[in-house]
Parts: C-alpha cells; structure tokens; sequence
C-alpha cells in the first residue's frame, strides 16, 4: 500500500459534469433535533451523496453524530444503490481529508477530490439542496414531529422518492 494517495484540489471555476456517477458531492449538515420515547435528545447530522450531472441523490441518511463511520455507513449504501462515482468531491472537513477515507477510495478507485479553502460556491449544487431539504422536508416536521431516527430516515427517503427526485431541477437544462 502506497503511503500517500492522491488527493485532488477543487475546482476554481463554475463547473456541471456530463454524465451520471462522473461526480458525486457529499456534505454533512445538521438535522433536527429529535426528542425520543425515552426523553433523550438527540440533536441529528444528514449526510448527503449528491450525484453532479443529475442531482439524483445516491443516498442521505440522518445519524446521531458526525462520525466517519456513518458517513462511510452513508457512502456504502449510495454505492449499494447507484453505482460506483469516478470522483467523490467533499469540503476539508476532519472526516473527509482522513486518511481512512483515502484508502478506501483508492480501494474503491473513486477519486477524492476537496474544495478549496474559501470557495463555497464550488460546492453550491449541495448547499442548494440542503437549503431545499430544509424550507421543504424539514420544515414540515415542525408540525408533523418524528421521535426515532428510523421515522425520520423512512419519512426523509419518501420525501426523497416520491418528491425530490420527481422535481424539475432548474439548474438542469
């Protein structure tokens, strides 16, 4: 086993990929903060593959802590569902430079590639559909609340399926 693999920078322009699993992008954001059967709360992260060309969601799961085993828990299902990306294109965050993250990638031949410090926009494809996750999935829980991780996970794939992925997407021509 090599000891350093290679590890791409991001882009600095406006970019779109041609074909479906030539990028997938990935990011964690916090979900809503659930309060259990038991009385335990449990403040949620989603972790989210975005696929560039399409914006089909591989997969996005909520989980209870940011750990690097959730998110390969994530990556490994959107795998199991769609395939195999050639890139994987993540921010610097602690989990996605790891070092454990790397070698699978290289196992997987997938390609890690990070955004430049400071260039959010390069990473806008993913923000976006956080932000309409939030002002349309999750805004709807204030009223209909969940209390399990598995009720937000069922109800978050629904919307996903019979919404989400049924959308026009604007940014697509």
């Amino acid at each position: 086993i090599q000891t350093q693999f290679p590890v791409t920078a991001g882009p600095t322009q406006a970019f779109e990929c041609a074909l479906a699993n030539e990028l997938w992008m990935t990011d964690m954001m916090f979900g809503p903060t659930l309060k259990l059967p038991t009385g335990q709360v449990v403040q949620t992260r989603l972790f989210c593959l975005l696929d560039d060309c399409s914006r089909l969601v591989p997969h996005a799961q909520y989980y209870d802590s940011e750990k690097l085993g959730n998110f390969l828990d994530c990556f490994r299902q959107g795998l199991a569902r769609r395939g195999f990306p050639e890139k994987l294109y993540t921010d610097r965050g602690k989990i996605f430079t790891s070092y454990h993250l790397q070698v699978v990638c290289a196992n997987l031949q997938v390609r890690l590639a990070h955004a430049k410090p400071y260039a959010a926009w390069s990473k806008g494809k993913q923000e976006r559909f956080f932000r309409t996750l939030q002002e349309d999935f999750e805004a709807r829980l204030v009223l209909d609340p969940v209390h399990s991780l598995q009720e937000l996970n069922r109800r978050l794939w629904r919307w996903i399926e019979s919404e989400y992925h049924q959308r026009p997407h604007r940014g697509l021509n």
